[in-house]
């Protein structure tokens, strides 16, 4: 072995193939027994560890081998038949240097006439003429460094591409890995690094453009463990808990500031005890993982490098869950075998939020039994292992789809508790014919249906998906009896120049198969998209995710970008008009640029939109509650203080009603009309149907943060519950409202669903003036809080500047911090440097104040 440097000059990789059967004499005429290949540069060095897969002449995958040590492969029974080996030496784990050379397809013809018998191997040996590979002229060099700037070897690096392009190698000596890219690819890169067996973070990075040619290098960053947490088991009785012999365990921590840095370590079976490395100057949650018990977890601060400790209760699963799966007639499906059932605990006894706990359980006649842990609250659901990849299940005559569907139960050790879920059964088909925008079978495509009848009991509704044969062909399982809109998308469908299929719309007929036929659109305009934080003008970037869209009603067509750096670019059509809005993400916290219609010039090939983000409060996924209509219910909203009270038989169902609640979006957003706590509210009967019309009005409490009110600059006193009207986009009046300021509740009376917030107009006020006694404290090698006092004026975040003493440039930038103290971390040690700080509200920032002064130590 020899370590391959990007400063090297081009190395040809002389690969020799060569081809030998093993086995008992026996051998069918047809059939040579195993296909040998040896791999070797020019040089005659061999490496080990390179992925080379076998392949039939349709693309269909065989049999996966690795070179050995000598530097061999070997495949097993391979019939006369043209073949590809898929040598990948940028997927050879083991091997730092192996991803300079350039990834092969070799095409090889299997012959058992022309390879004779040998008498030595006892079988016989068909042998090909050699092949030759040469090193890479285009590569990408990652270098992972922890915080003190020393490289570390034997981390895991990886990278990919939506393309379906795949690396995976170690860091060598060097804490380099290299890999091949090919000359013609034009995709961005996420890569990313990782330890084997604990003691660093992991570090990434996404979106990586590389170089037209040559290298491209990219620099991660992890931090190394210098501290530990030591956890001691405890029973339910406070008693000291040895992990049983035999049974898995393990404990797992992440830091509850900035979700970064984690670490886990596996405990040894017979011990009451466990230490885990951590990195100081944080504060963990932990969480247990015990292969039949369940467990607390416990938040524990690393103030130092001298440790910490902290107590894990081990709690024994002493309820049960049964769980069925049940046909259209209500009966158990008994035939259904290849299903697992699984329980994953929401809430402890006491109610407070605990997601420690995950039983699952292999099913047998269409039932599973969880064992769980009483008076905990467990979302229960099932999915198939023997499936298309639809997620349909064929039992007989009977095509069962999977039900995306999963249901809330709180446990209970005297009483066992049932949650049966119907399965739907397929009697249609829709075989999509999918082509890339240049009209051919794309290499690779994805094919999804959604059903537009909602689902009862908490489903997701019907949803089908399938990747495209070679063909580019997918064929979906599906119910009759409602409409499906068909998504598609290929490998080119949100590079630069194309655009998604278009949506389509068809309704299967019971016993027959739709057929449609989508293609990418090519893109003759191309949207420059810049965003901003409207009641900061701050940047985007502090965002933990933000994505830009843009749809087209007339064309049926979408596409979407993430926004890197406050932009991104939307690939669009000339000749009519598109909708463009973004969205971003920060913690719980969701901000929302409305559509707006942009109307691309015919008589030019690019354009710029500027959008500011609104903050929308926090963001709640759909929630479903299912319940008698014929009795009076209370409903809690996903923010735990909001209610909904139903009145009996207001909702007209036989049965249950089910009301979704889910965070609004899609309305318009103004300075006279800015809403705030927008739910948006859909209820449905027993057959799934959705009801618009009540027989009496609910009444809904709507809770409002004061605090967030004073971020926005919007004022108590004016805010008006209201709802949507879609025919207008304006929002209006119920006919009746009030507000207790006191409670920070919002009354409404609903005769109808829609959505529902509170609106106010918005105060702009002026900018905060800078912050007070700015100070830096708990100063360590790589990092150092700072801290200051609020200043006059509302405020909506705060920004941090930090560079190196006596220079220009600035190292590090945060923004959207609403505390008044900021941990910055991934310093230099023993470096002097400089901070700062300013305030922002809807009116704009205040100056930076002074630069401080500090020294890492």
């Amino acid at each position: 072995m020899h370590r391959l440097s990007r400063n090297n000059t081009l190395i040809s990789l002389c690969v020799s193939v060569l081809f030998f059967v093993f086995g008992a004499s026996a051998v069918h005429a047809e059939t040579v027994g195993i296909v040998q290949m040896l791999v070797q540069d020019s040089s005659g060095n061999v490496y080990e560890g390179i992925p080379a897969s076998l392949y039939d002449s349709s693309g269909n995958y065989l049999q996966y081998g690795t070179t050995n040590a000598s530097g061999y492969v070997n495949y097993f029974s391979v019939d006369d038949g043209s073949y590809s080996i898929q040598l990948r030496p940028g997927q050879a784990s083991s091997c730092s240097n192996c991803g300079l050379f350039e990834n092969e397809d070799i095409a090889i013809t299997v012959d058992s006439a022309s390879a004779p018998f040998n008498d030595a191997l006892g079988t016989t040996l068909q042998s090909l003429t050699n092949y030759t590979l040469v090193q890479a002229t285009r590569y990408v060099t990652v270098t992972v460094v922890d915080q003190n700037s020393t490289v570390v070897a034997g981390l895991y690096v990886y990278g990919w591409t939506d393309n379906g392009d795949y690396v995976y190698g170690t860091t060598n000596s060097a804490g380099e890995y290299q890999f091949a890219v090919a000359e013609d690819n034009t995709a961005t890169w996420d890569i990313g690094a990782y330890p084997s067996n604990g003691g660093y973070t992991s570090d990434y990075e996404y979106d990586v453009s590389l170089a037209s040619t040559g290298e491209t290098a990219v620099a991660l960053s992890v931090i190394a463990a210098d501290s530990t947490v030591t956890f001691n088991f405890l029973d339910a009785n406070g008693a000291a808990f040895t992990i049983p012999t035999d049974i898995y365990s393990s404990v797992y921590c992440y830091d509850t500031d900035t979700y970064l840095v984690s670490f886990s370590e596996t405990v040894t079976a017979g011990a009451s005890s466990a230490e885990i490395e951590v990195v100081s100057g944080y504060t963990y949650q932990c969480n247990m993982w015990i292969d039949g018990y369940a467990s607390s977890g416990a938040t524990v601060t690393v103030a130092d490098t001298t440790g910490a400790t902290a107590n894990i209760t081990v709690l024994e699963r002493n309820a049960q869950i049964q769980f069925q799966y049940l046909n259209s007639a209500g009966d158990v499906i008994t035939d259904l075998n290849d299903f697992y059932a699984y329980a994953s605990s929401m809430k402890d006894a006491n109610g407070v939020d605990n997601y420690a706990d995950y039983a699952y359980e292999q099913g047998s006649a269409g039932e599973a039994t969880l064992d769980v842990v009483d008076g905990y609250t467990y979302a229960v659901s099932g999915y198939f292992t023997n499936t298309t990849e639809t997620g349909a299940i064929q039992i007989a005559s009977t095509t069962y789809m999977n039900a995306y569907q999963s249901v809330e139960v709180v446990a209970d050790k005297d009483e066992i508790q049932v949650v049966q879920i119907t399965l739907e059964e397929s009697d249609a088909t829709i075989k999509v014919t999918l082509r890339n925008s240049s009209g051919k079978a794309p290499n690779y495509g994805y094919v999804s249906a959604w059903q537009e009848s909602a689902e009862t009991d908490g489903s997701w509704g019907t949803y089908v998906g399938e990747s495209t044969n070679s063909s580019g062909v997918a064929t979906l399982n599906v119910v009759s009896g409602g409409s499906y809109h068909i998504y598609a998308y290929t490998d080119d469908s949100y590079t630069a120049g194309s655009i998604p299929p278009p949506e389509q719309i068809v309704t299967p007929v019971s016993g027959e198969t739709v057929e449609v036929t989508m293609q990418s659109l090519e893109s003759d305009f191309t949207l420059t998209v810049t965003t901003s934080i409207r009641e900061t003008t701050a940047s985007t970037s502090s965002a933990e995710y933000t994505y830009c869209y843009a749809y087209n009603p007339s064309l049926g067509a979408h596409t979407y970008t993430e926004v890197q750096n406050d932009s991104g670019t939307l690939s669009l059509v000339t000749g009519t008009s598109w909708y463009v809005g973004c969205m971003a993400y920060e913690g719980d916290d969701f901000y929302w640029a409305f559509d707006q219609k942009y109307t691309p010039d015919p008589e030019k090939s690019k354009g710029t939109l500027a959008l500011e983000l609104d903050s929308a409060g926090a963001y709640y996924p759909e929630t479903s509650y299912t319940f008698s209509a014929t009795s009076a219910n209370t409903i809690t909203l996903p923010d735990g203080v909001s209610t909904l009270t139903v009145p009996a038989n207001a909702i007209a169902s036989s049965g249950n009603v089910t009301i979704i609640v889910k965070t609004g979006t899609g309305y318009s957003v103004n300075d006279s009309s800015f809403p705030v706590s927008v739910y948006e509210f859909t209820a449905l009967d027993d057959t799934g149907n959705v009801v618009t019309d009540f027989s009496s009005n609910l009444t809904l409490n709507l809770y409002y943060d004061e605090s967030l009110l004073d971020e926005l600059d919007l004022t108590e006193e004016d805010l008006l519950g209201s709802f949507y009207n879609d025919t207008t986009s304006q929002w209006e009046a119920p006919s009746s409202s009030s507000i207790d300021t006191e409670k920070n509740i919002i009354t409404i009376s609903l005769s109808h669903f829609s959505l529902y917030g509170g609106v106010t107009d918005r105060k702009v006020s002026a900018e905060p003036s800078s912050p007070l006694a700015l100070t830096v404290k708990k100063i360590k090698a790589q990092q150092a809080v700072i801290d200051w006092k609020k200043p006059e004026g509302k405020v909506k975040t705060y920004r941090v500047e930090v560079r190196k003493f006596g220079k220009a440039k600035t190292v590090k930038k945060y923004k959207g911090i609403k505390k008044t103290e900021k941990r910055i971390t991934k310093l230099k040690a023993d470096t002097k440097y400089q901070v700062r700080v300013k305030a922002c509200n809807a009116k704009g920032c205040s100056n930076f104040t002074d630069w401080k002064s500090f020294t890492t130590k």
